[in-house]
């Protein structure tokens, strides 16, 4: 497992997680940040994300769960799981490339 630091962003890419329950390869903290940077951040963190693979995202963005939506649609990538726990909202994106 490492940790990146890219601006204010922390990512940790990891190719096992801790629970079978929230498997992903690759981990995007963007807590604190507002739109449009979450998605921003996530598109880059998508770069290191295998095909097939898991990323996982953590923002605290209310606007980020139509943003997600929105940027997966548009990308081809795959919306697995968009949940919110207290303040955080939580998104799995499955990636896909055309």
């Amino acid at each position: 497992m490492a940790l990146y630091q890219t601006e204010t962003v922390f990512f940790i890419r990891s190719f096992m997680s801790t629970s079978s329950s929230d498997d992903f390869d690759v981990i995007l903290d963007a807590r604190g940040l507002i739109c449009p940077m979450p998605v921003l951040k996530a598109k880059k963190a998508l770069r290191d994300v295998p095909d097939g693979g898991i990323l996982k995202v953590m923002a605290s963005d209310p606007g980020s769960v139509a943003d997600m939506k929105a940027f997966c649609e548009m990308t081809g990538n795959r919306l697995r799981s968009s949940k919110q726990a207290d303040d955080v909202f939580i998104y799995h994106i499955e990636k896909h490339t055309p």
